[in-house]
């Protein structure tokens, strides 16, 4: 379930099944995208502010001991600790990792049953939201937008929170989020200042997604994966599908392309240039921008197919991420 437009943040979720993202934009995909083609070339984009680094935190062991006000704008967080972002609260000492692929963390300690099991309205609340064993994580960052990205739309990308988040910016509600293991973005647009913005963000070790993410691994919570400032431009890409198929020769094949266009397309064009794995072209397109734009079924004579031999893959310039060189 989606709460939109929520303004206010409700503890209560942690405990509801039904509630598992709040105010977060629509999941796309996680494609790159650049101002020039020589920012595309080295792979460092003018449109993305990452916000890695040194932020302030505080510890709760539970939820009845957190600070109830640090996301506050005038807050003062100068007494919070130092932590590392993206990083994991156990590794810095606050709490204890620990391995369990058969049982729940707190089997053995607290007795637990989802919510509506025992009938329909048997919610169990204040199941995490006021249990013991429940340890809070409260992240302030303070940081003013980069002259790039201004002027756009801005939003906030967390690649990764472990397990449920509350985000705020100068002290206004952005959203909530679970699933862990996905990214999660915000619209900050409303609430950006030209100076220094103060992010907060509330970190909870379990809610009722702890039930489903039961998994053979290490438990641990926070933000453990990079959080960016992505800046939108006016005609932007919001979401792209790229579909190769091989035909029955497996000499031949085609190319499907579905561009899911945000903003305002009215006039734009897209162009689809596609290379090989020198980097020569072998097919360029333009297809007028509507709301959406399908470039379907183009063929190609002579395709490249993948194999662990010679796979035509390469690392990008930061290691990372495979950047696809075969036609």
């Amino acid at each position: 379930m989606s709460h939109e437009n929520a303004t206010q943040a409700d503890i209560g979720w942690l405990d509801d099944p039904e509630v598992f993202r709040v105010n977060e934009l629509p999941a796309h995909s996680d494609h790159r995208f650049y101002r020039t083609a020589e920012e595309a070339d080295t792979k460092h984009s003018s449109y993305v502010q990452n916000l890695n680094g040194d932020w302030r935190f505080a510890y709760a062991k539970d939820p009845q001991s957190r600070e109830l006000n640090f996301y506050e704008a005038d807050f003062d967080s100068s007494n919070f600790d130092t932590l590392r972002v993206p990083g994991l609260i156990e590794f810095a000492g606050y709490n204890q990792i620990h391995y369990i692929n058969t049982l729940y963390p707190w089997e053995g300690k607290a007795y637990r049953r989802p919510a509506y099991t025992m009938g329909p309205n048997e919610k169990e609340l204040g199941m995490f939201s006021e249990a013991k064993d429940n340890h809070v994580g409260q992240y302030v960052k303070k940081f003013t937008v980069d002259p790039a990205l201004q002027g756009n739309d801005i939003r906030i990308r967390f690649e990764g929170v472990e397990t449920a988040m509350y985000a705020w910016l100068n002290g206004h509600f952005l959203g909530y989020a679970e699933d862990s293991f996905t990214p999660h973005e915000f619209d900050l647009t409303p609430y950006l200042t030209d100076g220094e913005n103060t992010l907060a963000v509330e970190v909870f070790n379990r809610s009722t997604a702890s039930f489903l993410e039961d998994q053979d691994m290490f438990r641990f919570f926070g933000i453990f994966r990079d959080v960016s400032l992505i800046a939108q431009p006016a005609v932007h890409v919001e979401d792209l599908s790229i579909k190769p198929t091989v035909n029955d020769d497996f000499k031949s094949g085609k190319l499907q392309v579905d561009a899911k266009l945000a903003g305002n397309p009215a006039g734009a064009t897209l162009n689809l240039n596609v290379t090989d794995a020198n980097g020569q072209p072998v097919y360029e397109t333009k297809a007028t921008a509507e709301s959406d734009v399908r470039i379907a079924d183009t063929p190609f004579d002579q395709i490249h197919l993948w194999d662990n031999d010679d796979p035509s893959i390469q690392l990008n310039a930061d290691g990372d991420r495979p950047v696809w060189k075969g036609s």
